[in-house]
């Protein structure tokens, strides 16, 4: 995605995206749009959008109309040469071009498509691109990453180990919060919440950027760091680090326990202050969303920057089949398309990746299917062509599932129309068929096809008894 630097005064068009930094923006127009407006003009912009194998029955269908007159012309011709009888000849042509009108195989596939993208909605799960429809059936490999996905995305502050002597826990929690003013990163929300339950005053840094996918620097303007730049990061992004190990044995205890560790480092000396240690409780559903995808022979997989301890407690709880951790958020696509590569009985693997983070977003557009939480950032969701309204990870196996129902319906409802055009072509031709009856019979099939493609109106999540 490009980025467009913006300075003071500089006009910001509705819907832009904020990369990195905070912001203070004044609004001189609002848009009509609302985000219930917003999810119900991507719902039918996917109606109307072809699937791939719409564009093949077009293709059908270019060859099937000429035909069908080259036919006609023939049994025509063929009726008025044998029975020497114009009208029976006129008529068994017409029945042919009559029951031969393709309205059936032309609705097969929106039908299908609109209903199933409909009762989706409904249900929490907004499909924007309807071509995931013929690969979310494919999938046998779905990757998961873990904050804010299978966790609350709710943090809280659990411990912070000092490494230095000269400043106190409660120089480093101001100083640490202060960086997190104007954040809304999980994260900064725990330390600054931290910093409130103890009647702490945050210190308002001097300058502050995000560094997606590592953490947030900042000057303080104020306490035992003023004026320096220090850096609150992942542990992963630390692997280079001369103090690498001495970091990973101190905050072992904290892997032990399955908690999230950020350090808090000196940009200057390139020294590492203090420990930071997060608790995150994991979704109350994220374990049968795991199981439903295993009845589903679905191999789930966990990619997170965590430390290997604290990423693999998780996926044990939970029942993960495989957990890779300490993964930078640059190298998340990288392990998408290793998971893809990888081969089974011979067969390329279809991986789908669900998230809800900035760091998430280049996963999520490499994934066969991508799948975003709504409760996580805009860049993630409009990198993914499915977004999962309720952030809840169980609506994974069902957006699956109805994926599955739609293509059946696809499937049908174009064999039904060849079935009927196969069978009433050639008993127009032999005059079995009259006009009327020949466009009943064309009626009769839409009729079938519109009536097979609601059926999937019936449809209800297998994890869900409610919808939104």
């Amino acid at each position: 995605m490009p980025q467009v630097k913006k300075s003071l005064d500089s006009k910001v068009i509705g819907g832009s995206l904020n990369g990195e930094g905070v912001l203070v923006i004044e609004v001189q127009a609002v848009g009509i749009e609302s985000v219930l407006s917003q999810i119900i003009a991507l719902v039918e912009d996917a109606q109307t959008q072809k699937a791939p194998i719409q564009k093949l029955v077009d293709q059908v269908s270019a060859i099937f109309v000429p035909s069908v007159i080259v036919i006609a012309i023939i049994t025509g011709l063929v009726n008025w040469l044998y029975l020497d009888s114009v009208s029976i000849a006129i008529l068994r042509a017409v029945s042919v071009m009559v029951i031969a009108c393709p309205c059936a195989l032309g609705l097969a596939t929106p039908a299908a498509i609109m209903a199933g993208t409909g009762i989706a909605a409904r249900f929490g799960i907004l499909i924007k691109d309807p071509q995931l429809l013929e690969l979310a059936h494919r999938l046998n490999i779905v990757a998961f990453d873990k904050t804010g996905t299978l966790t609350l995305g709710k943090p809280r502050l659990l411990n912070i180990i000092s490494l230095t002597n000269s400043a106190d826990t409660d120089a480093i929690l101001t100083s640490a919060a202060g960086m997190q003013l104007g954040s809304e990163h999980p994260l900064a929300k725990a330390l600054l919440d931290a910093a409130k339950q103890k009647g702490m005053n945050p210190i308002t840094p001097s300058e502050s950027k995000a560094i997606p996918g590592i953490g947030i620097s900042g000057k303080p303007s104020a306490g035992p760091w003023m004026g320096q730049n220090l850096c609150l990061q992942s542990v992963a992004s630390l692997s280079s680090n001369t103090h690498y190990a001495d970091i990973i044995e101190k905050a072992q205890a904290c892997f032990d326990a399955g908690q999230t560790v950020s350090v808090l480092m000196n940009e200057s000396t390139s020294v590492p202050l203090a420990i930071i240690a997060f608790g995150d409780e994991l979704k109350s559903n994220a374990k049968a969303a795991i199981t439903s995808l295993h009845q589903l022979h679905i191999r789930t997989v966990m990619l997170s920057g965590d430390n290997t301890a604290a990423a693999n407690r998780v996926g044990q709880l939970i029942g993960i089949d495989e957990v890779f951790a300490q993964i930078m958020p640059n190298n998340k696509a990288d392990m998408i398309r290793k998971l893809q590569s990888s081969t089974k009985d011979g067969e390329r693997q279809w991986v789908a990746m669900v998230g809800d983070g900035v760091n998430d977003a280049p996963a999520l557009a490499t994934a066969d299917v991508g799948m975003a939480m709504s409760t996580g950032t805009d860049v993630a969701m409009q990198a993914a062509g499915i977004t999962l309204i309720r952030g809840d990870p169980t609506l994974v196996s069902d957006a699956i599932d109805i994926s599955k129902k739609t293509w059946k319906k696809i499937q049908q409802n174009l064999f039904w129309a060849f079935i009927f055009n196969a069978t009433g072509i050639p008993l127009a031709a032999l005059g079995y068929l009259s006009p009327m009856l020949a466009g009943s019979a064309m009626a009769l099939s839409s009729f079938c096809v519109l009536s097979n493609a609601l059926l999937l109106k019936r449809w209800h999540p297998r994890t869900l008894t409610q919808s939104i």
